[in-house]
């Protein structure tokens, strides 16, 4: 992403939160339809598909080990997979869970090489 895009969205965090989100809904589908394609015998039928969701899920996957750890904490519970509401008091305040949210979304992003 060149830099003047990665602006645009740090300054409108409505839009940096819709890309998170969009990349994290499309990330838990890939692993659906992956396991689907592995456990129905269909990796080979759908070859392409297979394995373009899976180079997408190792991106994530090989990208978030870059972040810091409460970015990957925030990642993890509140994009890539689907937590009870609140989940973030477990390991931060509540003040302090604004305070990184989307300075963690910024980070990934460029974690991610995207």
């Amino acid at each position: 992403m060149d830099s003047k895009a990665y602006i645009r969205y740090k300054d409108d965090k409505a839009a940096l939160e819709s890309l998170v989100r969009v990349i994290g809904d499309s990330y838990r589908n890939c692993c659906i339809q992956t396991e689907i394609y592995e456990g129905m015998n269909l990796v080979d039928r759908y070859r392409n598909d297979y394995e373009d969701k899976k180079q997408f899920i190792l991106k994530i996957q090989k990208g978030l080990p870059f972040c810091s750890r409460d970015t990957r904490i925030i990642i993890e519970h509140e994009v890539l997979t689907i937590s009870e509401s609140k989940w973030y008091t477990k390991y931060f305040t509540t003040s302090s869970y604004y305070r990184h949210k989307y300075k963690a979304y910024i980070e990934f992003l460029r974690c991610l090489d995207i």
